[in-house]
């Protein structure tokens, strides 16, 4: 398995906020089936989603009914973005509601961000999610990716892991002569 099938398999957290319950359950059905190993939060309401941002570091995704009953929903999106570190944000309604109630600044913050139209299109709602999370997985590369000289590296078989419970600092793999990406911590 390649380093690149790991970070597609990661597991990512998804944080969906919408006060339509049946929404919830439609949208972690759809995780399920499409994004297998994906970890799914429903929040109904502003102050329950803002509760999990407190509690969870990052979110790969965050989608947000844009019918959500929230005094100032443009306020409310910024809040959410800056807590998630400008991941991508998704907003799912009507086509009136999106219009109306998207922030004018939405890509501002993101440019993996996006919409889906409600009543709901698989292959949009696919073509959104994967959109953001492409950008998560590949910034995730970044981060994960150092480039410094071997000799800053101690040497360690792969055989060896299996013998220890835990491990105390950061692993790293060898990819290139000059490159190391972090493998776990």
């Amino acid at each position: 398995m390649s380093h690149e099938d790991t970070i597609t398999n990661a597991q990512h957290k998804v944080l969906f906020i919408s006060g339509e319950l049946e929404e919830g359950v439609r949208f972690r059905n759809l995780f399920n089936a499409h994004f297998k190993g994906s970890d799914f939060f429903h929040a109904g309401d502003d102050a329950e989603a803002l509760s999990y941002m407190s509690e969870i570091e990052r979110f790969a995704v965050v989608i947000i009914d844009a019918a959500l009953r929230v005094d100032d929903l443009d306020y409310f999106f910024s809040e959410i973005s800056r807590l998630n570190s400008n991941y991508p944000i998704i907003f799912y309604g009507t086509e009136a509601f999106l219009k109306s109630r998207v922030p004018d600044n939405m890509y501002d913050f993101n440019l993996a961000s996006g919409l889906i139209l409600r009543p709901l299109i698989i292959n949009d709602f696919l073509s959104s999610v994967k959109r953001s999370l492409s950008w998560v997985r590949e910034k995730e590369v970044k981060e994960a990716t150092v480039d410094l000289s071997a000799e800053n590296f101690i040497p360690f078989r792969i055989r060896s892991f299996y013998r220890l419970s835990n491990v105390s600092y950061p692993v790293f793999m060898q990819i290139t002569e000059s490159k190391f990406i972090r493998v776990f911590e």
